[in-house]
């Protein structure tokens, strides 16, 4: 048999979020371009999640477990809430979202053949340029927060994004970025995101 037994119960904010993350198309350990992926042409297998967005309005921490999701008493998503502290916010994916289509595609603007030596290693210097790709088949309005992780000096977004260096690349040659945009898509509408960076490729 099985036991439910509320622990306690308790009512806070949320909101619904779109969420598509992008990650970094150089390798972290060669320092190259990653290759298996064309980027000559847009490509539509990216996953957008419906999320929710929760505040820990409570006197008390979440710890990290399931969360799962309850609309009119029917189950419409699960996955993990992980540790949040009192006053914080957390993102929780609902379900895959399949009527907002996104494409993403990267590529060479310039290069410059052996513009620098690092360490005994030649690298080229590369201009790469990115377009992202939105389109709602959604019957409301929906928020999508794009997230693209990148190595590299960024020169330009288009519109502008929330540009944070990391940590991550702090024994690289390259530094790491990330970069947020929060885009409103109305019902069936578009949006094109773009954006320019510099990175340096060992040969």
């Amino acid at each position: 048999e099985t036991c439910c037994l509320p622990l306690f119960t308790a009512s806070v904010p949320y909101r619904h979020i779109y969420v598509w993350r992008i990650p970094d198309f150089l390798d972290q350990d060669s320092e190259r371009y990653r290759t298996g992926r064309e980027h000559s042409s847009l490509e539509p297998a990216e996953e957008v999640w419906h999320s929710c967005r929760i505040t820990n309005t409570m006197k008390m921490p979440w710890t990290t477990a399931p969360a799962e999701f309850v609309t009119d008493g029917a189950f419409i998503g699960q996955d993990i809430c992980s540790y949040t502290a009192p006053g914080a916010q957390t993102t929780i994916r609902i379900n895959r979202a399949m009527n907002i289509l996104a494409e993403q595609a990267e590529y060479e603007a310039q290069r410059t053949r052996d513009a620098v030596t690092f360490s005994g290693y030649r690298y080229d210097r590369v201009t790469v340029r990115g377009e992202l790709k939105l389109r709602s088949h959604l019957d409301k309005a929906a928020t999508i927060e794009v997230t693209k992780d990148l190595s590299g000096e960024v020169r330009e977004t288009a519109p502008v994004a929330k540009d944070t260096p990391t940590t991550r690349g702090l024994k690289k040659v390259n530094p790491a970025h990330q970069l947020v945009w929060t885009v409103d898509l109305k019902p069936g509408a578009e949006e094109t995101i773009s954006y320019t960076y510099d990175v340096y490729v060992r040969q």
